[in-house]
């Protein structure tokens, strides 16, 4: 089939008006149909030709599939070590400095973890700040175990603590930040993937509560997307 262009469209148009005879009677009509139509028609095509779904690879991607069930809420933030002495259960304590909007749900006595590098050590909460400094609200962690050995004041730490548990609820892993986000979900048949709103809940360190948009085992896009973000609809291979 020969392409379609300007030119092919003009001829079989004053083609079909030699063989009808209507070439000079016609000439109005046929110079509309030049200017007008066959112009329009290549617009059409070249509007079909840029409406067709990128292909993106699955492998440099990340997806997950909604879940119901129990959702465990946690804070995550950096911290130290601070104290005098060393290794010794109750000599040293951990303090995290946490971002003033998650420290809000923060509560003395919630179970607690402190990642030293050299081992994990469970605690509980035993106070904060009552006023945030440069944004963050520090947060004490009265330690239940003892350290590993070698372990000292000045230790950077990594904790986490336990807020809330959540029963029966949908979620999936965290994409961004934000209450309502556009996420590409993976249609039937596999290969497509089509935008799509979706309001979020309560968050945690990796995962996050879904309140509307999702059905427990909808597959979506959670990776940045935002190179297709002019796209509706995505096509995987």
């Amino acid at each position: 089939m020969e392409p379609l262009t300007f030119d092919n469209l003009r001829f079989h148009l004053v083609a079909h008006y030699l063989r009808c005879g209507l070439w000079e009677v016609n000439m109005n009509s046929r110079i509309i149909a030049i200017r007008y139509i066959v112009p329009t028609l290549l617009a059409v095509q070249a509007a079909g030709a840029q409406v067709r779904e990128p292909t993106v690879a699955r492998g440099s991607i990340w997806m997950d599939t909604v879940k119901r069930g129990d959702m465990v809420r946690q804070v995550r933030a950096l911290g130290q070590l601070v104290g005098e002495a060393s290794g010794r259960t109750g000599a040293l304590r951990a303090v995290l400095k946490v971002p003033a909007a998650q420290a809000t749900d923060i509560k003395v006595g919630e179970a607690a973890q402190i990642d030293t590098r050299r081992g994990r050590v469970a605690g509980t909460v035993a106070g904060r700040s009552s006023a945030p400094v440069d944004g963050m609200v520090e947060v004490e962690i009265k330690l239940s175990n003892a350290l590993p050995d070698g372990t000292i004041a000045g230790t950077e730490i990594d904790g986490t603590i336990e807020i809330e548990r959540l029963q029966n609820v949908l979620y999936v892993g965290r994409p961004i930040a934000g209450s309502t986000v556009e996420l590409f979900r993976l249609e039937p048949d596999g290969v497509y993937a089509a935008r799509m709103s979706v309001s979020f809940g309560r968050a945690s360190v990796d995962v996050i509560e879904i309140r509307e948009g999702l059905r427990e085992g909808d597959k979506v896009i959670l990776s940045d997307m935002s190179a297709w973000r002019t796209s509706t609809r995505i096509r995987l291979e």
